[in-house]
């Protein structure tokens, strides 16, 4: 656990600098949409696909309906969603719509990936990080923070 400290410490000072070097900024300007109401979608979007990746691993196979798999899962969502809850608070980022200063990291991502990451829907994990640039919601190195926090997450609750 404390490797995971120090490295969400490093991601953290990382995120301060993103933001100056302007990839985030050209990424932005390519994948968001135009319309208020695209952006709005992609919101809708990413947190319905949230809940069905924290589902997808227990209902979708047979063999893990079980509450060991439920305990996996809770323990994996909230690890993540702990470890992005903490970074937000930490960093104080501004999101690219201006709508406050918790954008790093993306929860929506961190959440999806640690859910999805060991399973055969780990293609939402991309799509929700997607749908968070995309909805002006998060910058690129936000939603990249989450996927590797969650890759974290794992690893300990997986023990790899």
């Amino acid at each position: 656990m404390r490797y995971t400290l120090l490295i969400g410490m490093l991601l953290s000072a990382t995120a301060v600098q993103a933001q100056a070097f302007g990839p985030d900024t050209a990424v932005r300007d390519r994948l968001r949409l135009p319309s208020a109401t695209g952006r709005s979608t992609a919101e809708w979007v990413s947190t319905t696909l949230v809940g069905v990746a924290v589902a997808w691993p227990c209902l979708h196979d047979a063999a893990h309906r079980n509450w060991q798999c439920v305990k996996n899962e809770a323990l994996q969502v909230g690890l993540a969603t702990a470890s992005a809850e903490i970074n937000k608070r930490l960093v104080h980022r501004r999101r690219p719509n201006d709508a406050d200063d918790k954008s790093w990291l993306s929860e929506h991502t961190s959440i999806a990936c640690a859910a999805t990451m060991r399973t055969s829907a780990w293609f939402l994990c991309p799509i929700v990080a997607y749908a968070r640039v995309a909805g002006d919601d998060h910058w690129m190195t936000d939603t990249a923070g989450g996927a590797l926090s969650a890759a974290i997450v794992t690893s300990v609750t997986w023990g790899h």
